[in-house]
Parts: structure tokens; C-alpha cells; sequence
């Protein structure tokens, strides 16, 4: 008892089928025309493990248990398993009722339990009245022997079968992984490894990065035409099914693999809308990034501004205060107030220097200034580039994105070609199989009908003597009714007819028993006919959906190239808008270069016709130095010469006293007298010989020394009049100059109303008024063309301006001539 118990608990659950309960099933309906055969789907929890309700009519355990056990075999080891003959044929050998089960307790607790379980299981609840002839058509994943070894597909056991390429068949059936969840999604078709193969061949269209975690799949469980790919569990077709794919999708399984690899050329990358708004939003980015340096640029530009009016002020008011000194030195010099006009001298010189100090100060700030400019300018080069890199970055979107749209439209057109040619070729295939069943179930059912006339003819003797004797037994019944007095004769009459009734359904049974194996056959090949019919409408219903499959792909392609050729036009008008923005600021630019590479020139020849003012005064300095000496040589010559002269007429008038004298002195004989006269008069002769070779070389001095003081004032004088042209061309450079610094301040001014700054641009507005005044007090001094002023200041505009306006405020201000 304990030993029962043992086994109850071990073999809970299972599922017996009792092979020979199954022998009177001849009564049984038909069975119902099959359906079309599902899509393959996985083993579900159902199928491995069916529910309570189809485990109800399970056998009590006894001594015979594991006699009634049919051994399952495993798929993948049943390759070579022959065809069994069906269980029918041995209802009528060992019928239920003589059947003994002698199995010892022992050798059964030795045999092993529950290989193939899970199988049995699956197939318990439809198979409790097992009959080849009568019994459901099994499942698209449950096993089958067929009891003819000529036919092609045979059992879906077979052999299975390797492609020419030497990897292993899709198609070929795969023992069920029962050990999967009980609820898992229908079998997808992973392309993650014909992505690789497919990537290999063709070059990357774009540098976007791909994204491993979303893998195309397309899911082909409705198209049985298909090969499945991978280690995933397959599903057991019938033989009309492999028979199917032997003849059909042998050839083209490679060919729709290469069909399948463009459906995912774009899944796992980054979608061209968002490369482009990528590239905008680097754009964006950097351009920001931009704009930022040049407001940074900016406030310096006005720091460094505001130091520049400062030093200007200085100078202006240091150059008031030479004005004034000089005036006041006019002044002492006209009133001769020699002592006053020498303070003014040394005052007007140590202004001079702290006016050049000042200047050079106002120099090293508008340097300054300039280099700020040039920073600005080097921004606005920046920004240029930029927008130069955006417009080259949509071109180069906008070709790739054609290229790809190219490449999206040869693949549709290539894969809708070629799938609608593997449809027509399926169809025609499978519109072939459908005549050549139809035919074969045609002379089937012509088999059937002959049969069933052969059956009829063959007991048609015994049928009309049945019904004879059925009459006659109505009628002896009749009679026995009719006469209860030959009660007892009737009797053995009904006995004895009631005999050859037997004997008569004995033959009948006979005959139909040498029937019943054709009529079985017959019976099976009609219902696998029916079943490859139903197979051969489903795997249509699967061909009519690749062809819309197909058309969808194609149509999705077309939209995809459609989007495409959209955002080629967005990105080549952004690129066309960015290019002509390019060339406006460019334009606008190149004239405000212009305009300070022509003011950084007026201040260099400013500066530079200034230094050589300073160095033809200091050469004025120096000749009239020298000829202030030539002067004083000339004045010391001119006094040597009137004492000469003085001399000579000394000596020209004592002489004759002399002569007068010394005569006196001869006449009185005072000859001692005459003798010293004569001496002084001989003395005078000899000074007045030397005093007159002295008075010529003086006079021959003073002509050289007045030449030297003539050329000098010549050279004073020529010099003067370079000074006076230098001076000239400093105040036309610093004309223009002022012309330029109005026109940069009133261009700044005008950026700053733009910004909305009103302190600013007053403060550009009266440095822009202060250089024109200036710039017309040279102007009408030195009698400058207007029209010089004018040609200057044209098309200037600030670099802020140029850097911040938009496209139509450029094209605007472009028309209207700023």
C-alpha cells in the first residue's frame, strides 16, 4: 500500500493513454474540416502543460501501470526513425478484453519516467481516442508518422537538411525549448547579424553614431516562405509545408535576406531631423559663444573709449595753454619786454613738452583703441568663419542627405523589384501546387467513389437478402403476433433466420474488413490533401501580406525620401541664407576696414609728417642759431673794419702833420726833432700798410660771412615753407582722421541707440561733433574740398552693428547706401 502510494505521488500529473481504447472509434463523427494552419508560434504554457479539464479522463493507477506507456522519441534524435504502422491495425489483434498485463513490480520501479513527458503532454488531451483516420488534425508543432515511406516530406521528423552555403537550414524542425517563460511574444527575426555582413559592404552615409538598443525586427510569422534565422525554438510543419519550402524558398532565401538588410539601415542611428537640428544647435551654440566675446570686447572697447576722451581732453586743454603762451610771447616781443618774453619762452617750452607727453598718451590709448577694434574685428572674422562653417555644414548635410535619399529610393525600387518578383514566382509556385492538390484530391475523391461503388456492388446481394430477410422476419413477427398458436414453430423459424442474419452480417463484416485499410488510406491521404490545401491558402494569405509588406516598405521609403528632399531644401535654404548673410557682413565689413586701415594711415602719416615738422624746426632752430653767430661774426667784422678805417684816416691825417712837422724842425736845424718825426711818420706808413692788409682781409671775411648768412636765411626760409607744406599735409591727414573718428563715433552712437544705451550714444554723438568742428576749422583754414569729407565717411558702419544686425537689417541698410 505504501508502495501505491509512492507511485501516486510520483506520477501526479501525468497523462496515461491507453493505445487499445481507441479500437472502436469506426463510430465516431468524421472529423471537422481543418482550418488554416495557424502562423508557426512557440510552445506556450498550454501546449507543455495542458489544463486541468483536458487531464480528467486519466486511468487509476494499478499493477499494469507502465504497460499502457508510449515512448515518446526525441526530434532531434529521431532522424532515421521508419514509419510505424498506424495503432488501428493492431485494434483487431489484441482487443481490450484479451489483453493481459503480466509486468513485474520491480523491472517497472527500474524503467525510467517521464522521458518525452512534456511532449505526451502536449498531446494528451487531443489524443484520449487515438485513430489515424478519425482523430484531429494534429497542430503545426506536434509530431506525426505517416504510413507512407514513399512520400517526399514523410514525417516532420526527418533528416533534417543542410543549405549549399553549409549553415544549418532555418526551416528544419528544432526540439521545443520547453524551459522558456509560459507567456513569451511569436518568434521576431533578429537582423543584428546580417547588419554586420551588410555594414561591411556598404560605406557609411553619415557620421552619426549608432545606437546599439534598438535593432530593426521584422517579424515574418505570417509568411511560412520565409526562412527564420537564429537559436530560437522552430515550429514542426507538415509535409506539404516542407514540401513547399523545398521547392520554392530553397533558391531565394539568400536573395530575401539581402531584401530585408535595407529595412534597417536607418533604425539604430539618429534620425536625419535631429542631425540637422544637431547642426543648428552647434550653430547655435558657437555663435552664442560668439556673441558673447564680442559683448566681452565691447566693454572694453568702451573702458578703453572713455580713457581716450580723457587723454583728448588733456591735450586739447594742453594746446589751449601753448595757444595762450605763444600769444602772450607775441605780445612781450612786440612791447619789448625781453625779460617777460624769456618766462614765456621757458613756460611755452615746458608746455610743449607736457603737450607732447599728452599726446603720446592720446597715441598709446588710440592705440589701444585700434587694438580693441582689431579684437572686435577678429570677433566679427570669427563669426564670419562661423557662419561660413554653418552654411558648409547644411551643404554637406543637404548632399549626404541626398545621397541618402538617393540611396533610400535605389534600395525601395531594388527591393520592391526584386519582392515583387519572389511574390510572382511564390504565387506561380504555389498556384502550380494548388492544381496539382486539387487533381490529386480530384482523383482521390474518384478513388473514394469507386471504392465506395466497389464496397457497395460487393455486398449488394447480401443487402437485398438482408432486407429480404428483414421483411420476412417483419412478417413472421407479423404472422407470430397473428397466429399465438404457432408461437413455438415461428420461433425456431425467427431462430433460424436470426442465424442466417448472422452469417450474412459475418460476410458483410468480412468483405468490409478487406476494405477497411484502402478506406483508411484513402482516408488519411484525403485529410492530408485537405490540410496542404488549407496550408496552401494560408502560405497565399502570408504572400498576399509580404506583398503589402513590400508596398508599405516601399511607400515608407518614399515618404522617408520625400522627408528627405525636405529637409535638403531646408538645409540648402539655410545654407544660401547663411552665405548671403556671409556676404552682406562681409561687404559691410570690407568698407569699415577700409575705413580704419585709411584712419590707422592718417594717424601714422600724422604722426609721421609730425615728426618731421619737429625735426625740419629743430633744423630751423639750428640755422637760426648759426646765423645768429654768422650775425654776432658779421657785427664783430663790421666794427674791425670801421677801426681800421678809423685807423687809416688817423694815420692818413697825421701824416701830414708829420710832414709839416719835420719840415719845421729841418727849417730850425733841430735835425735830432726831424729825425724822430720822421721814424713816427715812417711807423704810421708801415701800421697803416698792415691795418690796410687786415682792413681786406676783414672785408673779404665779412663778404663770406655774408654769403653764409644769406644762405643760411635761404635754407631758414625753404625749410619754413616745407614746414608750412608739412603742416599742411598733417592738416589734411588730420582732417580726414577727424572725418573718420566722426563718422566711427557717430556709427557707434548709432549702435549704441540700437542697444538702447541713450548716455552713450550722447557721449558718441559730442566726440563725433567736436571732430567735424574741428575737422571745419582745418577745413577752412587750409581751404579742404567738402567733397574729400564726404567720399570718406561713406558706408561706415559700426562693427557691433554688423556683428548683431540680421539679415534683413543688413540687406536694408546695404540698399539704403549707409
Amino acid at each position: 500500500m505504501d508502495t501505491q502510494d509512492d507511485f501516486g505521488s510520483l506520477f501526479e500529473g501525468m497523462v496515461l493513454i491507453d493505445p487499445f481504447h481507441v479500437s472502436s472509434s469506426d463510430d465516431l463523427p468524421p472529423p471537422p474540416a481543418p482550418a488554416p494552419a495557424p502562423a508557426p508560434r512557440t510552445l506556450d504554457h498550454e501546449d507543455v502543460y495542458p489544463p486541468q479539464s483536458q487531464q480528467s479522463h486519466s486511468h487509476p493507477l494499478d499493477e499494469n501501470l507502465f504497460s499502457d506507456l508510449s515512448v515518446v522519441h526525441d526530434p532531434a534524435s529521431s532522424e532515421s526513425l521508419p514509419s510505424t504502422p498506424p495503432p488501428a491495425t493492431q485494434s483487431d489483434a489484441h482487443p481490450p478484453s484479451t489483453i493481459s498485463r503480466h509486468v513485474s513490480r520491480k523491472k517497472k520501479r527500474g524503467l525510467r519516467i517521464g522521458y518525452g513527458r512534456e511532449v505526451v503532454a502536449s498531446a494528451s488531451s487531443s489524443t484520449q481516442k487515438l485513430s489515424p483516420s478519425q482523430s484531429d488534425p494534429p497542430p503545426p508543432h506536434s509530431f506525426q508518422f505517416r504510413d507512407d515511406p514513399n512520400d517526399r516530406s514523410s514525417p516532420a521528423h526527418d533528416s533534417p537538411k543542410l543549405p549549399p552555403s553549409g549553415t544549418p537550414d532555418e526551416s528544419c524542425p528544432q526540439q521545443p525549448d520547453t524551459s522558456r517563460p509560459s507567456n513569451h511574444p511569436p518568434l521576431d527575426i533578429h537582423l543584428d547579424s546580417s547588419r554586420t555582413s551588410h555594414r561591411s559592404k556598404q560605406p557609411p552615409l553619415d557620421p552619426r553614431p549608432e545606437s546599439p538598443s534598438s535593432p530593426h525586427r521584422i517579424d515574418l510569422t505570417d509568411a511560412p516562405a520565409e526562412r527564420v534565422q537564429g537559436d530560437s525554438p522552430q515550429l514542426v510543419t507538415d509535409n506539404a509545408t516542407q514540401r513547399l519550402e523545398e521547392e520554392v524558398v530553397n533558391d531565394d532565401s539568400l536573395q530575401a535576406k539581402n531584401l530585408l538588410e535595407p529595412l534597417e539601415m536607418e533604425h539604430g542611428n539618429i534620425s536625419d531631423e535631429g542631425e540637422l537640428q544637431f547642426i543648428k544647435a552647434r550653430i547655435s551654440n558657437r555663435l552664442h559663444q560668439i556673441r558673447e566675446m564680442a559683448a566681452s570686447v565691447s566693454g572694453q572697447k568702451k573702458e578703453f573709449a572713455k580713457k581716450r576722451r580723457k587723454a583728448a581732453d588733456k591735450v586739447n586743454l594742453a594746446s589751449a595753454s601753448y595757444k595762450q603762451l605763444e600769444k602772450e610771447l607775441d605780445e612781450s616781443c612786440e612791447a619789448e619786454d625781453f625779460e617777460r618774453a624769456e618766462k614765456v619762452s621757458e613756460k611755452l617750452a615746458m608746455a610743449e613738452k607736457e603737450k607732447e607727453a599728452l599726446l603720446n598718451e592720446l597715441r598709446e590709448t588710440e592705440a589701444d583703441c585700434d587694438s580693441i577694434d582689431l579684437k572686435l574685428q577678429e570677433v566679427l572674422e570669427l563669426q564670419i568663419a562661423a557662419e561660413e562653417e554653418a552654411a558648409s555644414l547644411l551643404k554637406e548635410f543637404a548632399k549626404d542627405a541626398a545621397d541618402r535619399a538617393n540611396f533610400v529610393l535605389r534600395n525601395a525600387e531594388e527591393f520592391s523589384s526584386v519582392g515583387m518578383k519572389e511574390w510572382l514566382s511564390s504565387t506561380e509556385a504555389l498556384e502550380a501546387k494548388k492544381i496539382e492538390l486539387d487533381i490529386e484530391s480530384q482523383l482521390l475523391k474518384e478513388a473514394q467513389s469507386g471504392l465506395k461503388d466497389l464496397i457497395e456492388r460487393s455486398v449488394k446481394d447480401d443487402t437485398l437478402e438482408k432486407e429480404v430477410l428483414l421483411k420476412k422476419r417483419a412478417v413472421l413477427t407479423e404472422e407470430l403476433e397473428n397466429l399465438l398458436a404457432l408461437v413455438k414453430l415461428k420461433e425456431a423459424e425467427i431462430s433460424e433466420n436470426d442465424q442466417n442474419i448472422e452469417i450474412v452480417d459475418t460476410r458483410i463484416a468480412g468483405v468490409l474488413s478487406g476494405f477497411q485499410e484502402a478506406q483508411s488510406t484513402l482516408d488519411a491521404k484525403h485529410d492530408d490533401l485537405h490540410s496542404a490545401l488549407s496550408l496552401l491558402e494560408s502560405e497565399s494569405a502570408a504572400l498576399l501580406l509580404k506583398k503589402k509588406q513590400v508596398e508599405n516598405y516601399l511607400s515608407l521609403e518614399e515618404d522617408k525620401r520625400s522627408k528627405l528632399k525636405e529637409l535638403i531644401n531646408i538645409s540648402m535654404n539655410d545654407a544660401e541664407e547663411w552665405q548671403e548673410l556671409v556676404k552682406l557682413r562681409r561687404s559691410l565689413a570690407a568698407s569699415v576696414l577700409k575705413c580704419r586701415e585709411d584712419k590707422i594711415q592718417f594717424a601714422k602719416s600724422e604722426e609721421q609728417i609730425s615728426e618731421e615738422v619737429q625735426i625740419l624746426r629743430q633744423q630751423v632752430s639750428a640755422a637760426r642759431t648759426s646765423l645768429q653767430e654768422l650775425s654776432a661774426s658779421r657785427a664783430s667784422i663790421q666794427q674791425d673794419i670801421v677801426s681800421y678805417k678809423h685807423k687809416v684816416s688817423f694815420i692818413e691825417k697825421r701824416g701830414p702833420e708829420l710832414e709839416a712837422e719835420k719840415k719845421v724842425a729841418a727849417t730850425a736845424r733841430n735835425f735830432k726833432e726831424a729825425g724822430r718825426i720822421a721814424a713816427e711818420a715812417k711807423t704810421l706808413n708801415i701800421e697803416k700798410e698792415n691795418i690796410m692788409v687786415k682792413m681786406d682781409e676783414a672785408t673779404s671775411k665779412l663778404a663770406r660771412v655774408e654769403a653764409e648768412v644769406q644762405e643760411t636765411i635761404d635754407e631758414i626760409q625753404k625749410k619754413e615753407e616745407l614746414i608750412l607744406l608739412k603742416q599742411r599735409e598733417a592738416a589734411l591727414a588730420t582732417c580726414k582722421r577727424l572725418q573718420l573718428v566722426a563718422a566711427g563715433a557717430r556709427a557707434e552712437g548709432s549702435a549704441a541707440h540700437e542697444i538702447s544705451d541713450p548716455e552713450e550714444a550722447a557721449i558718441f554723438l559730442a566726440e563725433a561733433e567736436s571732430a567735424e568742428r574741428e575737422a571745419t576749422k582745418l577745413e577752412e583754414t587750409y581751404g579742404f574740398m567738402v567733397e574729400e569729407r564726404s567720399k570718406v565717411t561713406k558706408n561706415f558702419v559700426s562693427m557691433a552693428l554688423i556683428a548683431s544686425l540680421s539679415r534683413t537689417q543688413l540687406t536694408e541698410m546695404t540698399h539704403s547706401g549707409v
